[in-house]
């Protein structure tokens, strides 16, 4: 893996091991893994996208286990206009090779936020309740070369929340 991906993956992971700590004293969540049990799921409106054109992408975070599940997600608002925890990996299917530079557009940002913000800012979500967003794509990653749009051509996209992923999704740039 490329020196950058290892320490966004350890920068991300660092800040999820912090959260869980936090939430488990003030939440008092059952749970035993350091994510929510949470399913993931990533939809664009559609499979073609013009060159240059923004792509936006719905984000649905939905308690899959049978009590209260504490989810950071779409608040506050980070500068760089994505949710927390999340990432994404973005192929070129032609070169098999990623198109990003980070798969967190937030690594580029260092917010610290207090314990009551942290309480403030979480989701309770009850069994089967869902939270979900859009977000522009360019909001979440940031391109090779720090380019402003996908080059023409068939990707691969997959979205994770902490480190759970979402089905792949797939689509063209023309």
């Amino acid at each position: 893996l490329p020196w950058a991906v290892i320490v966004m993956r350890l920068y991300v992971l660092t800040v999820i091991t912090v959260f869980v700590c936090v939430n488990r004293a003030f939440a008092q969540i059952d749970t035993t893994s350091l994510c929510p049990i949470v399913t993931v799921t990533a939809i664009l409106p559609s499979d073609t996208f013009k060159f240059g054109k923004e792509i936006l992408v719905k984000i649905t975070l939905t308690n899959k286990s049978n009590s209260i599940q504490s989810v950071w997600f779409d608040k506050p608002k980070s500068s760089t206009g994505g949710p927390a925890w999340t990432s994404v990996m973005l192929t070129n299917k032609r070169t098999g090779q990623s198109v990003l530079k980070y798969e967190n557009k937030a690594i580029l940002q260092s917010q610290l936020y207090s314990l009551e913000d942290v309480e403030s800012y979480s989701y309770k979500l009850k069994p089967s309740q869902a939270v979900s967003g859009h977000f522009r794509l360019l909001d979440l990653v940031v391109l090779l070369d720090e380019k402003r749009s996908l080059d023409k051509g068939n990707y691969q996209m997959q979205v994770f929340y902490c480190d759970i992923p979402s089905s792949l999704v797939h689509f063209t740039v023309e």
